[in-house]
């Protein structure tokens, strides 16, 4: 009884710890995405006559 309870436990907190795993890797993309934009824009910008 005491072990299904904990496994139930740990399968929650390595859920929770996979989803915000994949938020962190999201985050990061949409980051790198916008300051990749910002760049290429100021970088063009800059370029054009």
């Amino acid at each position: 009884m005491i072990e299904s309870e904990s496994m139930s436990c740990q399968a929650a907190w390595l859920k929770l710890i996979s989803w915000s795993a994949i938020a962190d890797v999201q985050t990061k993309l949409m980051y790198d995405l916008l300051v990749g934009t910002l760049i290429c824009t100021v970088r063009c910008a800059g370029h054009t006559p």
